[in-house]
């Protein structure tokens, strides 16, 4: 049963809502959230499905966990070691592990957000990769363009604005970001 709140609009004028949740903030997300007594924690993906299909369906998705396998326990610390498993938990993408992804990639190495999805396919098999097996997937297929994903709207936003410096950049997308709320919360929260 779709929402009392989206019932009136087009599907296109629903996709086009369902877009924009991609621009918001994890912080605004979790309103929303909030907002319909949802499930607010999790990954941005995850919220955002929770909201889809709140307002589509009614439903209310439950979390999945990932499998223990995958998991660091409390207070594991992370080796940064060819064949160590890189945990979810544990995992950072900081300047230590990027220096030593570097020694088992090269210098061109650097972190993606298709690393970081490759990650938690793994992670959600319940099959942790090593930081060895992170390197030749990097070398292999980390490298390859791939379109940007619509969970990657702030890349996208970036990649029509080569021209300007960061600061800049990082000026439009907060404005653009609220803007973007400002419009939901019409559509979703405004009496």
């Amino acid at each position: 049963m779709i929402h009392t709140r989206i019932k009136h609009l087009s599907s296109q004028e629903r996709d086009a809502l369902f877009e924009s949740f991609y621009v918001l903030t994890m912080d605004q997300l979790r309103t929303l959230c909030k907002h319909f007594e949802l499930t607010y924690t999790g990954k941005k993906v995850f919220l955002i499905e929770c909201l889809k299909q709140y307002l589509l369906t009614g439903a209310h998705v439950k979390p999945q966990a990932y499998p223990a396998a995958s998991c660091a326990q409390k207070g594991e610390k992370a080796e940064l070691l060819p064949d160590a498993f890189i945990l979810f938990g544990s995992y950072k993408n900081d300047l230590k592990t990027r220096l030593f992804m570097k020694k088992l990639v090269g210098d061109r190495f650097h972190f993606t957000a298709a690393g970081i999805d490759w990650m938690h396919e793994r992670w959600a098999q319940g099959k942790p990769p090593t930081y060895g097996e992170f390197a030749v997937w990097w070398q292999t297929e980390g490298q390859l363009q791939r379109p940007l994903k619509k969970e990657w709207a702030f890349l996208n936003f970036v990649g029509h604005r080569s021209d300007l410096s960061r600061t800049e950049v990082m000026k439009l997308w907060k404005q653009h970001q609220a803007l973007t709320y400002a419009q939901v919360q019409k559509t979703l929260l405004a009496p």
